[in-house]
């Protein structure tokens, strides 16, 4: 920091403030010259230059000149060290790896000073002193390089320094700085020793029970072509399949296995390939999955009154669905019915869709089967209400139906749908839609329902399709006939709008929507053996306001041995658990949430494998460095080469200084120092009279 000029200004003429201070001076000198009891010499003279210093003091705060100090600031950007702390790094010579690093940060620490600002990164960054590099110790489970490009200050950084063996194994590799150079030293083993591993698992989302899929093993060797090896397949720890494989020239070999999941559910699939004798890494020939399968199909029975056109198409749109399994039943007279199921196994249905039931000429007995079956079990369901309907015999089942119905108009009425913001239908697709057919009965509907589509007659609003939700099951009702018109309506959207509505709504209608009052999530289903399994809890009250006081307990199972845990509340009905040092294995948890004399409970399971993600991959990526660094205007450096590093890091903290002047003005009313130093005078002088025992 250099002095520039110190500029010193007056409110008015200097020659009568100097002219008052010289007085002053003399003054203080005078009234020292002779002193009661007489003094000596050295004496006088201190306490008049103090009386002197006194009248300077008052002076300057009387006048009070504007005192402005210009100095020359030189601003040096800083260049931030990031150094790769992540188990990967211990491959494969750990006390080797930190003595490089540690050389590295030394060369460029003498070079650079204090414009080196150094962190550790992994999991997240940490600060890293410079006399505390011990703090390397290659000891996180993760590397995350995305944090480093967020904590870049590209006003104050000239550039940065990733010291790393490149392997990623969290975020993204898409790394790159547009205002930052990235310089990249690699360390670690480039050699690509004999590998032989299992890269990843692909299958797929959504799988049925009973259904055949396919899981695909990605084997991938390193310098291990033309080795034969048994691929094994595993379905919760039980063997399924196996395959002999000869690895490939490529690096890669593609191993499919063929299972059936005989029930839903979740449920674990294990890949292995058993490693070599003499293979380098024996972390990564295993690799483990979760599937939730799901129930084959919905089954779905469609029960018509009579044969009609809306039944034919309705019959075409749930058949077209290979997620749907639709069994049907028609009377074609009250004794001749036609159908693919027998009227007897209704009860295996899972979703009923009534049309133009029930008629006058319905069996009372089946009707009463039908609805009786829907209320025992809570069975959700569809109905469409026609011209046909009888709402008499509908007006008998009032714990079902959430309306009453009265006929008002026999006279069939054409009406065309108004969308009351529904999730089930787009305004744009309604506008295009031929009109339907309704009779003008009047339906006065319960607190419970919610009105999607209406349609307007004679200045009023009439409901017409509506659905319900209760404890009780789901239930939703068209109020008209004349669906067949949509689907066969010649605009070209028509053949969507109609199996999707169905879709959408079987969906509703099925899902299960009852929220548990408590549950535990392991935060993962699949844990690493040097990972924390870290759990949350929800809890609520039978009207979902959120618990917290409660006390959770948690017994951990795997074989014979039970581990007890406690859980800690959070805020706002979560609660959190933290366990470590598990073994690799299964494990099943059972939780326990008590509560003003309530408890509740809920249970799951997680895996724990015996691989650290830092030691699947051992060879230092040094194409990903060198990507890095290039994407950002930097450039890579072996560890051979790394003397060059700290030169060209001078060079670039030289080339981005910046000259700064900066004016200071004083203001000596508001200064406390002057004050103090008044004060200070003041005393001294009161005091020194006071010894003497001067008048």
């Amino acid at each position: 920091m250099n002095l520039k000029s110190i500029d010193i200004t007056f409110d008015f003429e200097p020659f009568i403030a100097l002219t008052a201070l010289i007085l002053l001076i003399l003054f203080a000198f005078y009234t020292y010259k002779y002193t009661l009891p007489p003094s000596g010499k050295f004496t006088r003279y201190f306490l008049a230059s103090v009386r002197s210093a006194i009248f300077i003091l008052l002076v300057l705060l009387l006048i009070d000149p504007a005192i402005k100090v210009t100095y020359q600031k030189i601003n040096k950007p800083s260049i931030k060290v990031f150094v790769d702390n992540s188990n990967s790094m211990t491959m494969p010579d750990s006390a080797a790896n930190v003595k490089t690093v540690r050389d590295i940060i030394e060369k460029i620490t003498d070079r650079i000073g204090a414009s080196a600002q150094l962190y550790t990164f992994g999991e997240r960054i940490k600060p890293l002193n410079a006399d505390s590099l011990e703090a390397i110790d290659f000891s996180e489970y993760t590397t995350d390089f995305k944090p480093i490009t967020s904590n870049l200050d590209i006003d104050s950084t000239a550039a940065s320094v990733i010291i790393s063996d490149g392997i990623i194994t969290a975020g993204t590799d898409n790394i790159k700085s547009e205002s930052v150079p990235l310089f990249t030293v690699g360390i670690g083993d480039s050699a690509a020793r004999p590998d032989i591993y299992i890269e990843n698992i692909y299958y797929n989302n959504i799988i049925y029970s009973g259904t055949e899929t396919e899981a695909e093993a990605i084997v991938r060797n390193n310098n291990a072509a033309g080795v034969s090896k048994v691929v094994e397949f595993y379905i919760d720890n039980v063997p399924a399949s196996r395959k002999q494989i000869e690895t490939d020239n490529s690096g890669i070999n593609r191993v499919k296995f063929a299972f059936t999941p005989a029930a839903p559910g979740k449920h674990k699939i294990t890949i292995n390939v058993p490693p070599e004798e003499n293979e380098f890494n024996k972390n990564n020939n295993t690799k483990t999955a979760f599937i939730d399968v799901l129930k084959n199909k919905t089954k779905i029975f469609l029960v018509a009154g009579k044969p009609s056109s809306d039944f034919t198409i309705l019959n075409l749109v749930l058949n077209g669905n290979e997620n749907f399994e639709t069994k049907k039943i028609v009377f074609v007279s009250p004794r001749k019915i036609y159908g693919s199921e027998n009227i007897s196994k209704i009860d295996s249905s899972e979703l009923f869709i009534l049309i133009d039931f029930p008629l006058k000429s319905t069996p009372e007995n089946f009707v009463k089967q039908v609805y009786e079956t829907i209320k025992k079990k809570n069975v959700p369901f569809l109905q469409f209400i026609t011209t046909n309907t009888d709402i008499t015999i509908l007006n008998k089942y009032p714990y079902i139906m959430p309306f009453k119905a009265e006929k008002l108009d026999p006279e069939k009425l054409e009406i065309n749908a108004l969308n009351n913001n529904s999730f089930f239908f787009d305004w744009d697709e309604l506008q295009s839609l031929p009109p339907l057919i309704t009779n003008g009965n009047l339906y006065r509907l319960s607190p419970d329902t919610e009105t999607h589509l209406t349609y307007s007659l004679k200045n009023k609003s009439f409901p017409l399709f509506i659905t319900r939700s209760t404890s009780g099951g789901k239930s939703a009702f068209f109020l008209a006939e004349g669906i067949w018109r949509w689907h066969l309506t010649i605009a070209e959207r028509s053949n969507v709008l109609l199996p999707g509505f169905i879709n959408k709504l079987v969906k509703w209608l099925t899902a299960d929507n009852s929220k548990k009052l408590f549950k535990v999530i392991p935060q993962k289903e699949l844990f690493s053996s040097v990972e924390e399994v870290d759990f949350v809890a929800e809890l609520y009250d039978p009207t979902f306001i959120p618990v917290n006081n409660a006390n959770i307990k948690m017994e951990i199972k795997s074989g014979n041995r039970i581990s007890e845990f406690q859980f800690l509340p959070v805020q706002n009905g979560i609660y959190s658990a933290k366990v470590s040092g598990l073994n690799p294995g299964d494990y099943k948890f059972t939780a326990d949430a008590a509560y003003d004399n309530i408890t509740l409970s809920d249970s799951g399971r997680f895996t724990v494998v015996n691989a650290n993600p830092e030691k699947i991959t051992t060879r230092m990526n040094a194409e990903l460095l060198k990507r890095i660094a290039y994407n950002s205007r930097g450039k890579y450096y072996s560890p051979e080469k790394i003397s060059e590093l700290p030169d060209e890091l001078g060079k670039l903290i030289e080339n981005h200084k910046s000259e700064e002047l900066i004016t200071d003005t004083v203001d000596l009313k508001s200064n406390y120092v002057v004050v103090l130093l008044l004060i200070f005078l003041f005393s001294i002088e009161w005091f020194l009279r006071k010894r003497i025992g001067m008048l």
